[in-house]
């Protein structure tokens, strides 16, 4: 029957959605939970579509998922639809369901008119995040009770949030098989990283904290090997730092040191780097075990097991008790590997200055012969220069490169180019929109039609002046004074309009140069995008000009590029690699050295190295091959080049 939601047929439908809805909220991934809630939601209402909102970063109305409401993005249109935002705002801040009659402009080509909605808005949460808001638009004609509706998405929603709350509740006690299940994880392997990364992971879900560390090694040498959840982390980051120094107060104490919100019972000792942990990552339960390992009759320190949980899902008690009853077994893991990996770096050298190597014995090698051969392969380490090579991370880019950036706030209207197209100087490459300036314009053409109007007016008084008997004559001096005045104002509207007609101009993005556009998926990237005054949004590069290889060297290696650079010459000589079949090797020279450190995702701080190169070596460059690059530092001793890094660690311990 026309007019009847969904909410009123057989009940059967709503079970199969909550169903649905519980099943996605038992897998724990938020992603999926807003998504099977708003499908079920849209269907069961009778909904054209709906949306689900939350607070971003400075309290900002952030949308996290649209489904059904034409391909325009929601929060991009508020400005379309007065007292929308604020409407979402206030209801996000409260607690209850709100219920709003509402007509949105459709887009000139969808309709005539504007059409009428029932705006269900309904604030939720899933447990553990922020607090998120359910929007729904509903047409009159599909609802009949709003009473009945509000409880539809009440249901809904505690459907998902219930199972989603009750698989963050469950009891971190954990069973025994499961607790088995992991002493074998952690010793099935010699290898330190893959045993941390057991260690770190398997015990997160056995312990059902929200992130678990491995950090070994003893005092000094403490150090973070893994984190739950994540492949690769910055060792210098204050949180790692902090929890690495909180480690080693724990195991220069060896006392656990366990935070719940309560700092009382924390001793003397430990307060202070527990004070700068709590500040770095605010966990709301904190536990740090030293992990131990028995040798000889003695216990001694292999490195600290850290569980982190950031609300109040988990019985901190029951936490600890499983930390402690894991950490004995962890420490076993991980002080096996570090033996075994202790005792594959030995060298051979030293079993046989210990007479127990049978082979060589056999064959009548005595001690004194072993002993000058090692004293031989020392003296060439410290005596035999080797060439010194610092490489990085290269590509190959052309050396006239130009960014192209927005000369406005906007919204990108259209784009004239794609990838790899090639484009001359002053071509248009982009075409901005921004509407603000578009009224404006429209504004200014609309004061200057009225003065230009008004002109004409006084000009035809004075020609042909107009007696009224209700107003007393005006004179030929006010009339004229009357007129400049008006064409002042004309004068002033025109000038006003030029700037506004030659800031529409620059809203056409232009190429600086003649080339091909290097930026790769720029429909993709760009199309009817919103984009932000001074945003780079494309590079155009000439690719028949003259060719760099950009080498990202790590911070601590550029140091030895500099001192070659003052010693030796600025242009120092790079060997260059270009994959192929057969590769292809050819040469160039440093051209430049920036002065700034700059964070690469994959190789952390690393300093910019451009290298100029001969186009005519290369075979068919592309921009952004990846090649082999080292540059050449001179020469140095054979020791410190085959341990560079080792004795520049060294070093660097031993300064602090």
């Amino acid at each position: 029957m026309a007019g009847v939601s969904k909410i009123d047929r057989p009940a059967a439908n709503r079970d199969a959605a909550v169903r649905a809805i519980r099943a996605s909220a038992a897998t724990g991934d938020a992603s999926a939970i807003r998504r099977t809630l708003l499908e079920a939601l849209v269907e069961h209402l009778d909904a054209v579509g709906g949306a689900i909102w939350t607070t971003g970063p400075g309290q900002q109305l952030q949308l996290l998922l649209q489904l059904g409401l034409g391909r325009d993005r929601i929060d991009v249109v508020h400005d379309r639809w007065p007292g929308h935002r604020e409407l979402l705002t206030t209801t996000l801040a409260g607690t209850s369901a709100q219920f709003a009659s509402a007509a949105f402009e459709p887009d000139t080509a969808a309709g005539d008119g504007p059409r009428q909605f029932n705006l269900l808005l309904y604030p939720w949460q899933i447990p553990g995040r922020p607090a998120e808001l359910v929007e729904l638009f509903v047409p009159p004609e599909s609802l009949q009770s709003h009473d009945v509706a509000i409880e539809t998405v009440r249901t809904f929603c505690e459907a998902a949030r219930s199972d989603a709350s009750a698989r963050q509740e469950q009891s971190p006690t954990a069973s025994n098989e499961a607790r088995a299940a992991f002493l074998v994880a952690v010793h099935c392997s010699l290898d330190l990283d893959r045993v941390a990364i057991t260690a770190a992971n398997d015990g997160r879900a056995l312990l059902g904290c929200d992130r678990l560390s491995i950090a070994t090694g003893r005092n000094r040498s403490l150090r973070m090997m893994a984190v739950s959840g994540l492949t690769s982390f910055d060792r210098r980051s204050p949180a790692i730092r902090s929890l690495e120094a909180l480690g080693r107060v724990v195991q220069d104490d060896g006392t656990p040191c366990f935070h719940s919100g309560e700092t009382d019972n924390v001793p003397d000792s430990q307060r202070e780097s527990l004070a700068a942990c709590i500040e770095q990552i605010s966990p709301k339960i904190l536990c740090v075990v030293p992990l131990d390992a028995v040798e000889d009759g003695t216990s001694v320190p292999v490195g600290v097991l850290i569980a982190e949980h950031f609300d109040d899902s988990l019985d901190a008690a029951a936490l600890q008790d499983n930390c402690l009853q894991i950490a004995p077994s962890v420490g076993s893991a991980v002080a096996n590997a570090a033996r075994y990996e202790s005792m594959t770096r030995i060298p051979i050298i030293g079993r046989l200055l210990r007479g127990r190597s049978r082979p060589f014995r056999r064959q009548g090698l005595s001690r004194r012969v072993l002993a000058i051969a090692i004293v031989a392969v020392l003296a060439a380490l410290v005596v035999v220069p080797a060439d010194l090579e610092i490489s990085g991370r290269a590509e190959l880019q052309p050396r006239n490169r130009r960014p192209v950036y927005a000369s406005s706030t906007g919204v990108v209207d259209e784009l004239m180019v794609d990838h790899a197209k090639p484009v001359e100087a002053g071509e248009p490459l982009i075409r901005l929109r921004n509407r603000e300036l578009d009224f404006e314009v429209s504004r200014v053409e609309g004061e200057l039609q009225t003065v230009l109007q008004q002109i004409a007016d006084v000009q035809a008084l004075r020609t042909r002046p107009v007696r009224s008997s209700t107003s007393p004559p005006t004179s030929a001096d006010e009339m004229a004074a009357r007129e400049q005045e008006l064409k002042q104002v004309r004068d002033s509207l025109t000038a006003q309009l030029e700037i506004l007609r030659r800031q529409q101009q620059d809203l056409t993005l232009t190429s600086p140069l003649s080339g091909q556009v290097l930026t790769w998926n720029v429909r993709e990237l760009l199309d009817s995008r919103p984009v932000e005054l001074g945003q780079r949004l494309l590079a155009v590069g000439d690719v028949d000009g003259p060719w760099v290889v950009e080498i990202r060297v790590r911070d601590r290696d550029i140091g030895h590029v500099r001192a070659a650079q003052a010693e030796r010459k600025p242009n120092l000589d790079v060997e260059i690699v270009q994959p192929g079949d057969p590769p292809v090797r050819c040469h160039g020279t440093v051209r430049s050295v920036t002065e700034t450190v700059e964070y690469d995702e994959v190789d952390g701080p690393t300093v910019l190295v451009t290298v100029d190169i001969d186009a005519d070596q290369l075979e068919s460059p592309k921009p952004g091959t990846t090649v082999a690059a080292r540059i050449v530092c001179g020469r140095a001793r054979l020791g410190y080049v085959l341990f560079r890094q080792m004795i520049d660690a060294l070093r660097t311990w031993w300064a602090f």
